[in-house]
Order: structure tokens, then sequence, then C-alpha cells
């Protein structure tokens, strides 16, 4: 078992406090995040390596950022969503799914 180190920890915290500095929008930061999330996950469970040990012996618990400008939904109405489709070729129109046509 290789010991963590605080310092690793304090570039991490450096690193994510430079981005929120940056005033980089929460959605994000928060993607990148889930990014190195879910390389931690699979280095520490499904990836292994020549003799069948882990990558990492436990991931890291990494929480997203609360995210208090996340845009509200917009959803399409009927009408819209027609008028998007016209615009649409006929194959990709094909592809929609869901979609009731008249």
């Amino acid at each position: 078992m290789v010991p963590q180190t605080s310092s690793g920890r304090q570039r991490a915290r450096g690193t994510i406090q430079f981005e929120c500095d940056r005033r980089v929008v929460g959605g994000t930061l928060d993607r990148d995040l889930a990014f190195v999330r879910r390389i931690v996950l699979l280095a520490a469970r499904p990836w292994r390596d020549g003799i069948g040990l882990t990558w990492l012996e436990t991931a890291p618990l990494i929480r997203l950022l609360p995210n208090d400008q996340a845009r509200k939904p917009y959803p399409l109405s009927w009408g819209k969503q027609q008028l998007q489709l016209t615009e649409l070729d006929a194959h990709l129109v094909r592809m929609a799914p869901g979609v009731c046509r008249a």
C-alpha cells in the first residue's frame, strides 16, 4: 500500500481552487471532476495490471461542487418540435425517438 501524502491532496485542492478563482462555470468544473472521478473509479475497480491487481487500492471520494447558476430546463412545445423537425433531413427525422409523425 502506498501512503497517501497530504501534498497530493494540497495540489488537487489548489488546482480546484485555481479553477474556481478563474470563475469557471460550475457545470464545466463538475464535468471535469466527473471525468476524473470516472477514471479513478475504473482504476480502483475493473482495471487490472498484469498480475490481476487493481491500479488503486481504493477510490477517493470526489464530490461535485454545488451549482447555483445551472440553467433552468427549457422543454420545447410540440409545435416548436415539429418546426425543428421540418428543418431536418428525412433520415434524421426517422431517428428522432418518440416523435409523432402525422
